[in-house]
């Protein structure tokens, strides 16, 4: 039996195809990696002929002042800052920011106020704000940018309002790390993930705590989404894991994302080996050869299906490591993958810490039942059918029906049954809800199980009593 698995591992991994898709994957998270670290610097500044033909347009009196001219007119003047200023002309800079998300605001109120409401006495107001700000851009200091807000912020009266005395508190407390921290208002992920921490706890502070008053479902979902969020966040910032490098893929959250995932590339991974291990040896002709050696077709289709698992379980696992190396290289996070991983528990409304590993495998064990099910599904076609082609179909048209089937289980609850919906088992981790009430953990365990031995039952049948005479 060991000889005969030893012997199946041989012919896979002498298949290119697996080398070529492993390769593939690590190219595809390089790419995505690198397009996510692009410096999108001038994007703004350029291609200016498109406003510039608006404003004619409606200064030429055919046409009546609307919103659409008053987008251009801020958005020329916006344009016109950042050609201007050197440090500007980075995306992910402060003064980027500054002048995108502070300046040209005021230039829309400006322009709005100016030519739409004909108010000329609150647009010279405005007017001023704007000179007020282009002048700080001069010689744009971020520090004192944060510190003018946490003084503003601190003379602001909150009458006894509880909620605005905790939001207040919250925004000088992320302010103070920003400064702590080096973390200027940009576009980098650690100043935005910042910012949507910040409004992901505004609304976690008027959510109701108590779980029993949620009648709708969805609502139930929504409470719980944004209280993991705020929670687990805040721990990373209570323990200073977030600064200016910060990341959102970075080499810890791909590794961990990868491990409990089963992409298009495991899928294809699947299908090509499921499918090819039993049709290449009819189709070649040496199943003859390999039935006529003293071992029973139990043991023959038992010690390839357990190749076949094998290759599968480690090519993810290989394929997450291969990431997760790539996702370090290129943002230089090496340090991640031994920060604590941060998950959240909705059973005791915690925050749980783990290691990068564990949690990887956590989540790995999550996606074994799709794995097994769907590599037992295409070994079955490939026994009935012998034929590559359908079984690499059908493997496919399965993951890809999964997805369509989830969208329907509430509207039709007999979907809940069927293994695709139910083969995912983060859905349920930590005490998690997932969307659908039809779907819940002993239902989702005992369809599972039951639909990995039928499979198995099948293959073994199918195989044991399979003519190979004219083969």
């Amino acid at each position: 039996m060991i000889r005969l698995f030893q012997n199946e591992l041989f012919k896979i991994f002498h298949k290119k195809g697996l080398y070529i898709i492993f390769l593939i994957s690590i190219l595809m998270t390089g790419l995505i990696t690198v397009l996510n670290n692009i410096d999108l610097s001038g994007v703004i500044a350029d291609n200016t002929n498109f406003e510039e033909q608006l404003i004619k347009e409606y200064e030429s009196g055919n046409v009546e002042l609307d919103e659409q001219y008053i987008n251009a007119k801020s958005t020329m003047a916006t344009k016109e800052l950042i050609k201007n200023n050197d440090n500007a002309k980075k995306y992910n800079s402060p003064e980027y920011y500054f002048i995108t998300n502070v300046i040209q605001p005021l230039y829309n109120s400006y322009y709005t106020n100016l030519y739409l409401y004909n108010d000329e006495n609150t647009a010279n107001m405005i007017k001023k704000q704007v000179d007020s700000k282009v002048k700080d851009l001069e010689n744009f200091d971020w520090k004192k940018q944060i510190n003018d807000e946490i003084e503003e912020i601190k003379t602001t009266e909150c009458d006894n309002d509880e909620y605005c005395i905790k939001v207040n508190q919250e925004k000088l407390f992320l302010l103070n790390y920003r400064l702590e921290n080096n973390i200027p208002y940009s576009h980098k992920d650690s100043s935005l993930s910042i910012d949507t921490y910040y409004g992901n706890y505004m609304t976690y502070l008027q959510t109701e705590k108590d779980e029993s008053k949620y009648k709708s479902r969805d609502s139930l979902i929504e409470k719980r989404e944004v209280e993991k969020a705020t929670q687990t966040f805040r721990y990373k910032l209570d323990n200073k894991l977030i600064d200016d490098s910060y990341t959102d893929f970075s080499s810890q959250y791909t590794f961990v994302s990868s491990m409990g995932s089963v992409s298009i590339f495991v899928v294809v991974c699947i299908v090509l080996v499921s499918s090819s291990v039993i049709a290449d040896e009819f189709n070649k002709g040496t199943i003859k050869q390999l039935l006529v050696r003293p071992f029973s077709r139990s043991k023959i289709i038992i010690a390839k299906l357990l190749a076949i698992l094998t290759t599968i379980l480690l090519f993810v696992v290989l394929v997450s490591i291969g990431q997760s190396l790539v996702s370090g290289i290129i943002n230089h996070d090496f340090k991640t993958l031994i920060d604590p991983y941060v998950m959240y528990s909705f059973d005791s409304h915690s925050v749980i810490i783990s290691n990068t590993l564990f949690s990887g495998l956590l989540r790995y064990a999550c996606i074994l039942p799709e794995i097994i099910i769907l590599t037992l599904l295409t070994v079955l076609v490939s026994v009935l059918f012998t034929n590559n082609g359908v079984s690499t179909a059908i493997g496919i048209v399965t993951y890809a029906a999964a997805g369509i089937l989830e969208m329907y289980v509430d509207a039709k609850p007999i979907i809940s049954y069927i293994p695709l919906v139910n083969w995912d088992f983060s859905m349920y981790l930590f005490g998690a809800m997932p969307q659908s009430k039809y779907l819940v953990l002993s239902k989702s365990l005992y369809i599972c199980i039951s639909t990995a031995i039928l499979l198995f039952i099948g293959i073994l049948l199918f195989f044991k009593h399979k003519d190979i005479k004219n083969q």
